[in-house]
């Protein structure tokens, strides 16, 4: 059991440490942004959910920003 977990989770990345499932994690960042904006414009506005939001929405962005630069020299 330990075995497999571990085995699928070194398959999610490839060679260089960059996880393969980028589409999911425009999609999350995207999703927990619009959720954040949303949030912040309704009446029912609190700071544990804001900021839950926030420690979410950093990962993710982290990891876009690491895809994106993989991507950029993958082309050059």
């Amino acid at each position: 059991m330990l075995v497999s977990v571990i085995y699928s989770a070194v398959s999610m990345v490839n060679t260089t440490g960059i996880p393969v499932f980028e589409y999911a994690i425009v999609f999350g960042l995207v999703l927990f942004l619009l959720l954040k904006d949303i949030l912040s414009v309704s009446e029912v506005q609190r700071k544990t959910i804001i900021s839950s939001l926030n420690m979410v929405i950093g990962p993710l962005l982290v990891l876009f920003i690491a895809t994106v630069v993989y991507k950029i020299i993958e082309i050059l």
